[in-house]
């Protein structure tokens, strides 16, 4: 019996006396809302009841994180993949909070490093960030941690502009964290603890921040500044950010995205639109001119419990978001609400779709048509959007991270992010740690079946390296016409297509100086077929199917 026991068992008895006489007085609050932030109508309580309870959570979490341990690559095999029930998407590793540095996971983004093709996923956690390096996905390597600027937080958000990340949370004294994420580069004792770069103390807490790499401009939501709407900060400089306006007209915004509007409505395309999931409206806003937002609409919608978040399809024709509490209302399946923009000044909601449970929905991003939501209790949920002018939209593929149960509570995943190459998905959860999955798609795949190097003496004082890169599909068969993508470790990249052995090869001069040089496949085309990179395998095992190493002759 765990030496935890008797301690559980006086916090549960007590605890549940607590609740039940309180049921009555209190709503149950969601994770997603700080308690000081100025909401409409949100009840968002502290009784005594949920801080025994959530004693009692803490002691589970802690016992149930020390269990976790670290994943390899598991094939998603009739409906299972290491425990954890999936269709269409593999587990490619997992990485527990104990590993990332403990407590509770929140927000996650990720980071390509444009010159070297290296791949991280940055995870916010209660105690600050944590950087994980997944270019080789099969191999996740923890770098190093941010430690928060201030105090504490289960709410923490991000998000990457020019190599760097820009960090806010509900912790008081937070500000904007600014770290330069090129530092991971050249780390060589991991982890490492880092320090942050710059630091712009405009506001004390922050629920969420968006960035319009376009502009260079990014929008901080719920602080407590500009009425919780949108202060507007340049990130030109990135080491020196500043502040440049704000909106506040229709009060607390929970989460936004700003783009360069160009959709179906001429009046605005463009125009900076950012479109804010306001509680209980999507709220659109004209941002051009920093100094004199302008709001364009404020629309509320039948059966919104609490708006908040979506993102716009590609095309920037429809909006589609996430509503945190209709499910607690009676919507008996997750419920997603895709917005019509023909008309900017009146969108409206043209279609609802349900998911295949009853959780809770979060956050959501789109991409090639597929809209990758994190839906707490549910995991990751993958929507096709190939019907949406239709009025039709579902489930295409999933991996539920929280295999306990899918019920309409707050807990399990909290961000997927999909805009890695090939079709890595990292997802965060509260609870468990940093999965990295893989989803091959409905329309065939191709992987990396082997990799070859020789080398030869070349003009003098240099010698000529040789890479040649073998594409398979899905049956194992070679694929001809493949365009592949490689990266030398020198920072020259090369493009070969592949002939009917399904083989390219790519070269690159070196000096006689230089005693090796590496290869490393960084993406593979072939028409509609997903490239799934974490299937990437070598027949001889003299690599690992990633990248190779050529020496001199």
């Amino acid at each position: 019996m765990s030496r935890f026991s008797a301690g559980r068992a006086a916090l549960i008895a007590t605890a549940t006396m607590l609740f039940v006489s309180s049921l009555t007085s209190a709503a149950v609050a969601h994770p997603d809302h700080q308690d000081e932030a100025p909401g409409k109508n949100v009840p968002v309580p502290e009784s005594e009841a949920e801080r025994q309870f959530a004693l009692v959570s803490a002691l589970e979490l802690a016992d149930m994180q020390a269990s976790l341990e670290s994943i390899g690559l598991t094939r998603c095999i009739n409906g299972d993949a290491a425990g954890y029930a999936c269709d269409g998407v593999d587990l490619i590793s997992f990485v527990p909070l104990s590993t990332l540095g403990g407590g509770e996971g929140n927000d996650l983004w990720g980071w390509t490093h444009n010159k070297s093709g290296r791949e991280f996923a940055i995870m916010g956690r209660t105690t600050g960030v944590t950087f994980v390096e997944i270019t080789n996905p099969k191999n996740p390597k923890v770098i190093g941690t941010l430690p928060s600027h201030s105090f504490s937080s289960i709410w923490r958000d991000l998000k990457v502009y020019d190599d760097h990340v820009f960090i806010v949370s509900e912790a008081q004294q937070s500000g904007l964290q600014v770290f330069d994420l090129t530092e991971l580069l050249s780390q060589k004792q991991i982890p490492h603890v880092f320090t942050e770069t710059a630091h712009l103390p405009a506001w004390s807490n922050a629920h969420n921040i968006a960035v319009n790499a376009d502009t260079g401009f990014a929008y901080v939501v719920g602080s407590n500044t500009c009425g919780g709407g949108l202060h507007m900060v340049n990130l030109n400089d990135p080491r020196a950010p500043v502040s440049a306006g704000c909106f506040s007209a229709d009060g607390y915004t929970h989460d936004v995205q700003c783009v360069l509007y160009q959709g179906t409505d001429t009046d605005h395309v463009g125009s900076e639109i950012c479109f804010a999931s306001n509680e209980d409206t999507l709220t659109i806003v004209d941002v051009t001119n920093k100094a004199t937002p302008v709001q364009l609409s404020r629309k509320p919608y039948a059966g919104v419990g609490y708006s908040h978040q979506g993102w716009l399809t590609e095309n920037h024709r429809y909006f589609v978001s996430d509503d945190e509490l209709d499910e607690l209302n009676g919507a008996p399946k997750t419920k997603t609400y895709v917005w019509n923009l023909s008309d900017l000044d009146n969108p409206v909601v043209g279609f609802t779709f349900n998911g295949a449970t009853g959780a809770i929905d979060h956050n959501q991003y789109i991409r090639d048509g597929r809209s990758y939501q994190a839906n707490y209790k549910a995991g990751l949920r993958i929507v096709s959007l190939d019907d949406i002018a239709s009025d039709s939209a579902g489930e295409v593929a999933y991996f539920d991270t929280f295999p306990q149960n899918n019920a309409a509570q707050f807990d399990g995943a909290w961000t997927a992010y999909p805009f890695y190459r090939a079709n890595v998905v990292a997802v965060s959860t509260i609870d468990r740690g940093l999965f990295i999955l893989g989803y091959e798609g409905e329309a065939g795949s191709v992987d990396v079946g082997d990799l070859e190097n020789s080398s030869e003496p070349a003009f003098p004082n240099r010698w000529r390296a040789r890479g040649v890169v073998e594409v398979h599909d899905e049956s194992g068969q070679p694929v001809e016409g493949a365009s592949v993508r490689v990266r030398w470790s020198n920072g020259k990249t090369r493009n070969c297509v592949t002939d009917a052995l399904g083989r390219c090869e790519v070269k690159v001069l070196r000096g006689n100086r230089f005693n090796k040089v590496w290869f490393r496949v960084v993406d593979i085309e072939s028409g509609s077929a997903s490239y799934t990179s974490w299937l990437n395998r070598d027949a001889d095992g003299d690599s690992n199917g990633f990248r190779d190493k050529v020496n001199r002759p």
